[in-house]
């Protein structure tokens, strides 16, 4: 986790040092594992792999409440809406019960994992619509039977296994039984999907659900620092690399780095700008300039940059449909697998898997996504759709909310799922929308 450089003076940061090191440290220890099992194995995502990402889920809810200041802080402060971020939020639902706060999930990823869409009450498509994986791991199994599969056995695995332990740790905080959290959950008032038809997959969503997908997008006219641009000066096009903050290209083995840094010496009369995070190779081909940070967002709008290697996450890939920029994705784990199935779908990008990059693969890639037209006309296709909307997505997130704090939300669901009384006013602390206030509680990576 990142402190913002400039804090915003209404929001008020709960995060002692010593959980952002312990998280830091574990999200590291999981991207090399999950870097090295990928190249071994496609298709292959440690964090999907049994209770891995479970583990972790609970592993940092204990973190929190073993540590002194969050847990007085916690159990002391009173809110009237939490917002959080899903998947790993389940703690927040016992918090929001013993504050009698109304609750809204924010789910981050391109598509809820595996088993939430029964666990928040939304309509289960996989027998046609992909999911976090990449491909079938049984070899088998058709990919849409192995995604129903999928679904079933994360339902159970996230009931089962992973909210007793939620359940347990909400006891220890609190020193008494709370009801159950798989309960709880069914009574979330809003859900908030990181996604918009337009980039993603139409979907059966209920009134509840609320697409809210580029929120973070922000637009800008690809202005880059003077260094960048006198690199930039010297070709025609550019194309961006970048595996995010957590995939670092230093952890992949040194024979991988070989291949990749070959291929794009390959390409005269492209320049590569390269997010290189831990320490930068000397000797790079005259064609890359690297850093371990780029202003993501002003090099996507850039007028020269014709492409982004990425690993998928949700988060850059709506950077670049803002930006009509086509993409080859290479996801890892997560969500990515299901975002490379997605620009695939569009024709906007190239699915690449990490154990299949070879020069060759990585080559023909980066030849295809620079010279074949239609990646940049579909893209710039959707692009135009994902802006063309009657709200902003900040604007229509912000209008939700207000209608949350407002209403009680028992009529956008369905009747089987349960409902529950209008929760009482708390205290006015927080961040303030109009006369009310919540507290975020970021939990997933």
């Amino acid at each position: 986790m990142i402190k913002p450089e400039k804090p915003n003076p209404k929001v008020k940061e709960v995060f002692p040092e010593s959980l952002r090191q312990a998280y830091d440290t574990a999200a590291d220890d999981v991207s090399k594992t999950a870097v090295l099992t990928r190249l071994e194995n496609r298709n292959f995502d440690i964090m999907l792999d049994g209770t891995v990402i479970f583990d972790f889920y609970v592993d940092s809810t204990e973190w929190m409440i073993k540590n002194e200041d969050f847990a007085n802080w916690i159990k002391t402060e009173k809110f009237e809406l939490i917002i959080h971020d899903n998947p790993a939020g389940q703690f927040a639902y016992g918090v929001a019960h013993e504050m009698k706060a109304k609750i809204i999930a924010y789910v981050n990823p391109a598509t809820p994992i595996p088993g939430d869409f029964i666990t928040f009450g939304l309509t289960e498509e996989s027998s046609w619509l992909p999911d976090w994986y990449s491909g079938s791991r049984y070899w088998f199994l058709p990919y849409h039977f192995s995604s129903a599969y999928n679904s079933i056995s994360w339902y159970f695995s996230h009931n089962w296994y992973l909210l007793p332990k939620i359940d347990a740790l909400l006891k220890e905080l609190y020193g008494k039984e709370l009801p159950p959290t798989q309960e709880l959950m069914k009574k979330v008032d809003l859900v908030f999907l990181n996604e918009h038809f337009s980039l993603g997959f139409a979907k059966a969503l209920p009134p509840y659900a609320i697409p809210v997908g580029g929120m973070h997008v922000t637009k800008s006219n690809g202005t880059l620092p003077e260094n960048i641009e006198n690199f930039l000066k010297t070709k025609d096009r550019f194309v961006y690399i970048s595996f995010g903050s957590i995939i670092k290209v230093s952890n992949l083995p040194p024979e991988t780095q070989k291949i990749l840094i070959d291929s794009v010496a390959s390409f005269d009369d492209v320049n590569f700008l390269w997010k290189w995070e831990g320490a930068i190779p000397e000797g790079l081909p005259k064609n890359v300039f690297a850093m371990k940070w780029f202003p993501q967002q002003d090099v996507l709008a850039h007028p020269k940059c014709k492409g982004f290697v990425t690993q998928g996450g949700s988060i850059s890939y709506q950077q670049a449909i803002f930006n009509g920029v086509p993409l080859i994705v290479v996801p890892v784990w997560g969500d990515q697998g299901y975002v490379a199935k997605t620009a695939e779908y569009h024709g906007i990008g190239i699915h690449l898997e990490l154990a299949d990059i070879t020069k060759e693969t990585l080559t023909k890639a980066l030849s295809d996504l620079l010279n074949n037209e239609r990646y940049a006309r579909n893209v710039k296709e959707v692009s135009r759709r994902f802006l063309d909307r009657p709200m902003s997505p900040v604007d229509t997130a912000v209008w939700w909310t207000e209608y949350v704090l407002r209403h009680d939300t028992s009529h956008l669901k369905s009747p089987d799922i349960s409902n529950r009384s209008v929760a009482s006013a708390a205290s006015p602390e927080g961040i303030v929308i109009g006369s009310m206030s919540f507290i975020f509680i970021p939990f997933s990576l």
